[in-house]
């Protein structure tokens, strides 16, 4: 094998070039890891000539935010947008009149549109207005033109008959309704007021021009108890007329929660009866009833008293009445006339113990009864 080896002048002249390459520039990392030197050495006589052979593996230089691997760059960079303007973010932008974020509401000084709280924008800015229609010109029902008191209106304790109201009172046993209407019964104010509780009451039934004190049973729904303890006994149609001049009739149960309603009222002492008489309590008050056969001399003899066991009989408005689901022997009788009453008697519980009907003198008769308006029926 023959070797051929290069001049000494050539090998001078390499390492000439070599110490003449510029330094690596600052900030840049040259990692030469990897490169592998193949040193060869022969000798020829008194002389050794050794020559290397420099094989550098692909080079990374790493700059700031900058990195290259064998001429590929690739750079990473990020990038924030600013979030859309909204009502409710803290800051007053364009459209806004002012913006106080959370604390945004039609009841502050921002309201929750981020317009600043005026007079006249139907809110009311609490502790500054006390009241804000939108239109604001002191008439009935209205606010005054500066938001600071309303107008006349019910609920002023003044009585504006030019306005339609009747009564203008917050104290719920004079009968004045929400609406400045007088109540016309008992079931009128529980309806208004479901707090109300048992009790003496003014009302003014509707075609009486007065007002009139009863017993309400607010607890049984209510029921309506107007008292007449007269100077003499009265039948069903005397009672009935003494009635009808306070808008009433006389009192005929419903259902067995009535009959008991009733029972209580009667003997309670509570309201101050009409006709004359001073009794306040007594069972007595519903001996005579609105109760009438349907057709005088028919009957429903031996079966219970009320409306569905009993149709030959029923209520002074046509309606449904009862007594009691025990039948009382022989009764009710055949003896009966119209518009004529049965006499009741009572036992302690508030069970009806017996009734009796008879024609003699209209029926039943009694010095105390009780008067009621029709209106709470099943």
């Amino acid at each position: 094998m023959t070797k051929t080896f290069l001049p000494t002048a050539i090998l001078a002249a390499a390492t000439l070039v070599l110490a003449a390459c510029p330094p690596a520039t600052e900030g840049t990392v040259t990692d030469t890891a990897g490169t592998d030197t193949d040193d060869t050495t022969s000798t020829s006589g008194p002389s050794t000539t050794t020559v290397s052979t420099t094989t550098t593996s692909p080079t990374t230089t790493a700059t700031t935010g900058m990195e290259t691997d064998t001429g590929t760059t690739t750079t990473d960079s990020g990038s924030t947008s600013k979030a859309d303007p909204v009502c409710g973010d803290g800051n007053v932008d364009a459209g806004e009149e002012c913006d106080n974020g959370n604390d945004n509401a039609d009841n502050a000084a921002c309201t929750s549109a981020c317009k600043n709280a005026t007079c006249g924008d139907g809110l009311v800015f609490d502790g500054t207005e006390t009241c804000d229609d939108g239109t604001n010109d002191g008439s009935y029902g209205g606010c005054m033109a500066d938001c600071s008191a309303w107008g006349p209106r019910c609920g002023d304790g003044e009585v504006q008959l030019e306005e339609g109201e009747e009564c203008d009172a917050d104290d719920v046993l004079l009968g004045c309704l929400t609406t400045c209407k007088q109540a016309g019964s008992c079931l009128e104010i529980k309806t208004d007021n479901d707090a109300a509780a048992n009790g003496v009451y003014l009302i003014q039934p509707e075609g009486f021009a007065e007002l009139v004190e009863v017993f309400c049973d607010m607890d049984a729904g209510g029921y309506t108890y107007l008292k007449v303890s007269s100077q003499g006994d009265v039948n069903a149609m005397g009672a009935e007329a003494f009635c009808a001049g306070f808008s009433m009739t006389l009192l005929a149960p419903r259902t067995p929660e009535h009959v008991l309603s009733a029972f209580t009222a009667a003997t309670t002492e509570n309201v101050m009866p009409k006709g004359g008489g001073a009794v306040m309590a007594d069972k007595n008050y519903i001996s005579i009833l609105g109760i009438y056969p349907v057709e005088a001399g028919m009957s429903c003899v031996g079966m219970p008293f009320n409306s569905t066991d009993c149709p030959e009989w029923q209520a002074n408005d046509g309606g449904v009445f009862y007594i009691s689901d025990s039948p009382i022997s022989d009764q009710p009788a055949t003896k009966n006339c119209a518009g004529c009453s049965m006499i009741y008697d009572w036992n302690d519980d508030g069970t009806v113990l017996d009734y009796a009907a008879f024609t003699i003198q209209g029926g039943g008769k009694s010095d105390l009864y009780m008067c009621t308006v029709n209106d709470l029926v099943p």
